[in-house]
C-alpha cells in the first residue's frame, strides 16, 4: 500500500532512516538495576478492578534498548519503566498505530483543518516557566472537569516527573498559536518508532480537539522520520478517557506481556 499524503504542513523534519528491521533484528532489553511490583490497589481506570504495576529501573537506556521494551508493552515515565501486572484483569492493552497504513477519518481531518494555523516545533524535552504555566493551567482545568487532585508543579517537580532519566531519544512537540505556547507533547523517538509519553494543553484550546490533533502530528512525525509505529500506551475499551486510542487505525494490539527473551505478538486490527 502506498503511504498516505502528509497530514499537515505545520512543520517539516529531516528524515532519519531506521536502523532496525522490525522483529528480525530486535534487541533484547538490558537487565534492570531494580525490578518490583506494587501491591494490589483499586484501579483508577476501572474502579471495580484491582490493579498492580511492574516497575524496572535502569541507569541508562539507549534508544534501541528502549524500543525493545516498548515492543514488549513497557512504558517510560521519568527514570522508571512500567507495565500492567494486574492479578485478575487484562483490560490494559498495548496499542500501536501502523503509520504507513494509517488513514485519518473525516473527523480527524476536520481537527487538522481547525488547527491549520498551529505551529509545531520538535525539540529536546525541556522545562521553562512557559511549560509550568501551561501544565498547571491544564491540571487545574482537569481538577474541575474530572476531579483530579489539586496540584501546582514546580520546576524541580516537573524535571523529576518528566525529564529525569531521559536519553537523547526524549523530545517534545511544542504547539504554538500566534507565538503563544498552547500545548506540549512529550515523546520518545527510537530507531523504528515514536512513543507518545504525555500531552497537556491550554484549556482554551479544548474545543478544537487538541488531543486528536496531537496524535495526528505524532503520526506525521513518524512519517517524516520514516518510523514504522506510533506507540500510544494502553488502550482500555471500557474507560472513556482511554478508549479513544482505537480510533486511529489501522492499529495493532499486543496479545500478552512476554519475558525479555520472548517474542511479542502484535495482532493487526483494521
Amino acid at each position: 500500500m502506498r503511504p498516505q499524503a502528509p497530514l499537515s504542513k505545520a512543520y517539516r523534519l529531516p528524515a532519519a532512516s531506521a536502523t532496525l528491521d522490525g522483529m528480525s533484528r530486535e534487541p533484547i532489553p538490558p537487565p534492570s538495576l531494580l525490578q518490583l511490583r506494587t501491591p494490589p490497589r483499586r484501579c483508577s481506570y476501572l474502579p471495580d478492578e484491582t490493579a498492580s504495576l511492574e516497575y524496572r529501573f535502569h541507569h541508562h537506556l539507549t534508544a534501541s534498548q528502549l524500543e525493545a521494551l516498548l515492543v514488549r508493552g513497557w512504558r517510560r515515565h521519568g527514570q522508571h519503566i512500567f507495565r500492567p501486572a494486574c492479578p485478575a484483569c487484562d483490560s490494559c492493552r498495548s496499542l500501536r498505530v501502523d503509520v504507513e497504513r494509517f488513514s485519518p477519518t473525516k473527523s480527524q481531518r476536520r481537527a487538522l483543518k481547525r488547527n491549520a494555523d498551529v505551529e509545531v516545533v520538535l525539540q529536546p524535552a525541556t522545562v521553562s516557566e512557559e511549560h509550568l504555566r501551561l501544565y498547571n493551567a491544564w491540571h487545574a482545568d482537569m481538577h474541575v472537569r474530572r476531579g483530579w487532585p489539586q496540584q501546582s508543579m514546580t520546576m524541580e517537580e516537573y524535571d523529576e516527573a518528566f525529564l529525569s532519566g531521559r536519553g537523547d531519544y526524549a523530545c517534545e512537540l511544542l504547539y504554538r498559536r500566534e507565538g503563544k505556547a498552547i500545548g506540549v507533547g512529550l515523546v520518545d523517538l527510537t530507531p523504528n518508532a515514536c512513543s507518545s509519553v504525555y500531552f497537556y494543553h491550554d484549556p482554551q484550546w479544548r474545543s478544537q480537539a487538541p488531543g486528536t490533533y496531537s496524535v495526528l502530528q505524532e503520526i506525521e512525525l513518524c512519517r517524516a522520520r520514516r518510523l514504522r509505529h506510533l506507540y500510544m500506551g494502553y488502550w482500555i475499551a471500557d474507560c472513556p478517557s482511554m478508549a479513544y486510542k482505537n480510533r486511529f487505525g489501522p492499529h495493532e494490539i499486543l496479545q500478552e506481556y512476554c519475558m525479555d527473551t520472548g517474542r511479542p505478538e502484535w495482532r493487526p486490527v483494521n
